[in-house]
């Protein structure tokens, strides 16, 4: 299961970066401690859309500040 893509991260208007798959990992770690794994219980696809969308920013905005910062833990 996959959060976010490349292409919806553009979308959402965060800069182009070579580092999306490497920054996405440490992001979905991180999303995922803070929703306390919600997704391994439910069907992120088939989920309410606005809690969707929340966590596709989340994972976006943290994909942002790793990138920004270099802070990877």
């Amino acid at each position: 299961m996959e959060y976010l893509t490349y292409p919806e991260y553009l979308v959402l208007g965060f800069d182009e970066t070579d580092k999306f798959d490497e920054l996405y990992k440490r992001a979905e770690m991180t999303v995922n401690l803070y929703i306390r794994n919600f997704y391994a219980y439910k069907d992120f696809e088939s989920d309410f859309e606005p809690r969707k969308q929340a966590v596709k920013n989340a994972v976006a905005n943290q994909i942002a500040y790793l990138g920004r910062t270099g802070i990877m833990s």
